[in-house]
């Protein structure tokens, strides 16, 4: 999962309303199969229920031993970060929640700038203040939370790594306060990962002037891995690029509107967000409040990895008039 240092898109005003719920907030404690925080850090495969970071949020997993495909996990959560706001959104950012596995051997904590590929989920959970539904749990005002996700199979864990469900910063907040990571025994079935920078991406759109939408189909989204993607309509610089695998900045691009596609959103989209199926999602974007033209810009449809995951497997444009 990564953490960008820079948001490429500018949020909509649908995402921002849902996202916009701020408070401030205490410590309450939460107990269920107790994990509790030690003052060690541990290393690669040291043992299931080990905390690998020491002095951060506490997790608890109902199962950590022999955990396999279908098994049903509780897993709660107290002391997280529930104030901070992330720039890309103006709201509390939360965290996601993932089950995967992460490098203990060379590191894997955005706060201490490690990279995306450092981490690897096949699940993730956007923990924040309000969330529900599919791919969301509520983050409390007191920074707890508990929640239930049915662990699928596995991607292959590379070597150095550890199996765990683990916590990163959301919406592109490198926050130790939200980097947890509990080790769990799996021993499912695993699959290959989807490979960065592979993949054929297409778009199909269909443009209604009257009502100011644009109607958005994607295929070919294999590629995205557990960030997914975000849709987007705005404008694009068709003249000296505008991809950020190709190292161009967000100046290159500005969005009027954006879901977040991935695979635990809503299968109806709401809220900002749209469920990535075998690689496939479709959207309704508003065009009401498209930016203006520069020179060098044309206006469209387009696609870039979520949360700066720079990932050209995603990257996808398609141009139209309004």
């Amino acid at each position: 999962m990564s953490v960008p240092t820079e948001t490429p898109v500018s949020p909509s005003r649908r995402h921002r309303s849902a996202l916009n719920r701020t408070a401030r907030f205490g410590l309450a404690a939460l107990a269920a199969m107790s994990l509790t925080l030690g003052g060690v850090v541990a290393g690669a495969n040291a043992a299931p229920g080990a905390v690998l970071v020491s002095g951060g949020p506490t997790l608890t997993v109902s199962k950590v031993s022999s955990v396999n495909n279908t098994d049903v996990l509780t897993i709660s959560g107290s002391g997280f970060d529930a104030s901070t706001v992330s720039p890309a959104t103006g709201a509390v950012a939360g965290f996601y929640l993932s089950i995967g596995s992460v490098d203990t051997t060379n590191g894997w904590r955005p706060s201490l700038a490690k990279p995306s590929t450092s981490r690897s989920a096949t699940q993730t959970v956007w923990v924040h203040p309000g969330g529900t539904g599919s791919g969301e749990a509520n983050l409390s005002n007191t920074g707890t939370f508990s929640t239930t996700v049915t662990v699928a199979s596995q991607y292959t864990k590379a070597s150095g790594f550890t199996w765990a469900v683990f916590t990163i910063g959301a919406h592109g907040v490198a926050n130790a306060a939200q980097e947890q990571a509990i080790e769990i025994g799996y021993t499912g079935s695993t699959t290959a990962p989807p490979a960065p920078g592979s993949g054929t991406p297409a778009l199909s759109t269909s443009y209604d002037p009257v009502a100011e939408t644009i109607y958005v189909s994607g295929t070919g989204y294999g590629g995205a891995g557990a960030t997914g993607v975000y849709a987007s309509v705005g404008v694009i610089n068709t003249s000296t690029g505008w991809k950020p695998s190709a190292g161009k900045g967000s100046s290159t691009r500005s969005a009027s509107d954006t879901f977040w596609v991935w695979s635990g959103g809503p299968s109806t989209p709401a809220a900002g967000q749209a469920k990535l199926t075998s690689g496939t999602f479709a959207v309704t974007l508003d065009t009401s409040s498209l930016p203006a033209l520069p020179s060098g810009f044309s206006y469209a449809v387009y696609t870039i990895g979520a949360h700066g995951a720079v990932n050209s497997a995603v990257e996808q444009a398609t141009v139209f008039t309004p």
